[in-house]
């Protein structure tokens, strides 16, 4: 997946755990859109990205 965004941004962030996650089909609305469940599911993903690409802590609380 890191192919598909441009090289000037060389500050993006691929998140390849989305292929790697156990998806299963009451996640999604339909083909290709997630339900509550599958939002949740990939919000956690984003969340974890996140929180490990700046070094999270319980002193640096997200607001």
């Amino acid at each position: 997946m890191e192919g598909l965004y441009l090289n000037e941004e060389k500050d993006g962030l691929v998140l390849n755990d989305v292929l790697k996650k156990k998806w299963v089909n009451s996640d999604f609305a339909d083909y290709g859109h997630v339900n509550k469940n599958g939002g949740i599911k990939f919000a956690d993903l984003v969340f974890q990205a996140i929180k490990e690409k700046v070094n999270y802590t319980t002193k640096n609380k997200i607001r």
